[in-house]
């Protein structure tokens, strides 16, 4: 009896150290599997904030690329802007110094040509002024020698009176010597010989007087005729000179008029030269202002062309990052709950049983396998 019992109890001995063993490595299995089930529920959070950050951040990369276009694409409008009012500024400047340079050119010769006709004119002026003096003077002159001619005649004419006065009263006193003589013979005074003598002798003393009168009036119309020449020649010399002056000053009116007509020409010309490369100047700044910023615009436009396609990448790529690591959120979320299944799948309390119903199995089948054989 007692080799039975001492089989049963080391038969139920070690069951129970088995049994004990089991229960140890079923709490072990239990407790790693829900320490890996925890595990896998940690990386499937993360894994799911992972991809919300994924989405986030691509959609912060999408938007700074895009905000990134809109700077630069404002930087190079603005900058184009900028430029191109600076460079119509520069040329409003260029065109402006353009027609001041034109103008200032203008007006100097228009001064130059004003100084040098003001020049001429006031030549001519007083080439006629000279001209007018020169012809008064001939003129007093000649009126002087005129003066001094008919001063001349009227002596030579006084010394005619005076010597035909003298002629007369010699031819009287003559005529009464010879009354007095044939007087005193007794002679007939008014017939004969003795009105003959006395015929011969008035008509004698009228001759010599009236010679001596014509001479004078001679000698007086010579120095009138020649005050007449001499004035005549003195007019004719002062028209001669003044007609000199005349047509010098003609000829200086026409130059005068030429050369005004050649700077207002010359200046009107120089001014329009300056207006059309002023205006050459404004119209090529605003042209390569113009260029500028169209070139800003299409730049803006590729820039923001390009930042969307990139934009796009970046969302499709982070959309499909933030899927990858959902699907391994999920992935770990279904394998936290597997191992939570499994965690929970694992009892102690069964295992213990279960070791002492196959330990009381065991030992009742050594105890009936030893009472058969005694």
């Amino acid at each position: 009896m007692l080799p039975l019992l001492i089989i049963a109890g080391l038969t139920a001995a070690a069951g129970a150290a088995k049994t004990i063993g089991d229960v140890k490595s079923a709490k072990g299995q239990k407790l790693s599997l829900q320490m890996q089930a925890d595990d896998a529920k940690r990386n499937s959070e993360i894994a799911g904030i992972t991809a919300d950050r994924i989405k986030a951040l691509g959609e912060i990369n999408a938007e700074a690329v895009l905000g990134t276009a809109d700077i630069n694409a404002d930087i190079a409008l603005r900058t184009a802007q900028m430029q191109g009012r600076s460079t119509m500024a520069l040329a409003g400047i260029s065109a402006d110094t353009t027609l001041g340079v034109a103008s200032l050119n203008a007006n100097y010769a228009l001064n130059i040509a004003d100084i040098n006709t003001r020049l001429k004119l006031q030549i001519g002026d007083a080439n006629m002024s000279i001209a007018d003096g020169s012809y008064n003077l001939m003129m007093d002159v000649a009126e002087f020698n005129a003066d001094m001619a008919e001063r001349d005649a009227q002596d030579v004419l006084d010394v005619g009176r005076r010597e035909e006065q003298a002629s007369r009263l010699a031819t009287a006193q003559t005529k009464s010597t010879q009354i007095a003589r044939l007087a005193a013979n007794g002679v007939a005074l008014d017939e004969g010989s003795s009105l003959r003598i006395m015929t011969a002798t008035d008509y004698i003393g009228e001759l010599d007087a009236t010679t001596i009168h014509q001479n004078a009036v001679r000698a007086a119309m010579g120095y009138r005729t020649r005050a007449v020449a001499d004035m005549t020649e003195a007019r004719m010399q002062g028209l001669a000179v003044k007609a000199n002056a005349m047509g010098a000053r003609m000829g200086i009116d026409a130059e005068v008029l030429r050369e005004r007509s050649e700077a207002s020409m010359y200046a009107a010309g120089t001014r329009a030269a300056a207006a059309m490369d002023a205006l050459s100047q404004r119209q090529g700044a605003a042209i390569v202002a113009n260029a500028a910023t169209d070139e800003a615009i299409f730049y803006g436009i590729n820039q923001r062309a390009q930042a969307g396609f990139e934009a796009l990448n970046i969302r499709t790529n982070s959309t499909f990052d933030a899927l990858d690591a959902r699907i391994q959120s999920q992935n770990y979320t279904n394998q936290s709950r597997g191992l939570q299944v499994g965690a929970a799948s694992i009892s102690p309390t069964l295992t213990a049983a279960s070791g002492l119903l196959d330990t009381a199995a065991a030992v009742a089948g050594k105890w009936y396998s030893a009472s058969k054989a005694a």
